[in-house]
């Protein structure tokens, strides 16, 4: 499960890298070949993204990147979790079902929070509290540190907070994934999984005495 996700997220990273570099790339070569007009404003993307960098710092834009691929992690090992529970892919629609409304949730506070704001005044400590929760870090950090709405600690303990739920999620995850990897039956509850997840802990503990 580790060298899928893992697979999985160092091909995005490598993506949004080649999209930047074939920007630039391409924005140079249009302008020396049909001159400024065509490619727009010389410049204007770096000029921008320096007054980014200037502004927010480099380290608190790495701290925001690091969020956003701790949560990456998190949210596929969840979608690992769900996939799981199924032992036919006619299953996995249903099965995914409750990942999505996990998803969706999780979108939608950092969406609230910053509406919220911008009607009325929030509480400092509500803002660090939905900045720390693993569910919604990925979507409210990165922006709220471009902004300056939060600071390097506040993003700092987020990264940690991912760490430890990342690490306890996928041990997790490992031990389910072992536990049904040859599983063929009806799609499993929530309830069903943690009992899997117990089972195998306790079996691991007579095996060792």
């Amino acid at each position: 499960i580790l060298g899928k996700i893992l697979s999985a997220l160092v091909l995005t990273v490598l993506q949004m890298i080649s999209l930047g570099i074939a920007y630039f790339l391409g924005k140079r070569l249009t302008t020396q070949m049909f001159g400024p007009e065509a490619a727009g404003k010389e410049g204007e993307a770096l000029a921008l993204l320096g007054k980014v960098v200037s502004r927010t710092g480099w380290g608190k834009l790495l701290l925001g990147m690091l969020v956003i691929l701790l949560g990456i992690f998190f949210f596929s090992l969840l979608a690992g979790l769900a996939g799981a529970s199924v032992s036919k892919i006619e299953e996995l629609a249903e099965a995914m079902k409750t990942y999505q409304m996990v998803l969706m949730l999780s979108m939608y506070v950092g969406m609230a929070l910053v509406i919220w704001q911008l009607v009325g005044g929030l509480n400092p400590n509500v803002v660090k509290g939905v900045c720390v929760l693993p569910l919604s870090a990925p979507f409210v950090v990165p922006g709220y540190l471009l902004i300056g709405k939060i600071g390097a600690g506040v993003a700092l303990a987020s990264v940690v907070t991912l760490v430890v739920v990342d690490v306890c999620l996928l041990w997790f995850t490992a031990r389910v994934y072992e536990s049904l990897i040859f599983y063929n039956g009806k799609a499993l509850k929530l309830k069903d999984i943690f009992q899997l997840a117990r089972n195998k802990h306790l079996g691991a503990k007579e095996g060792k005495q």
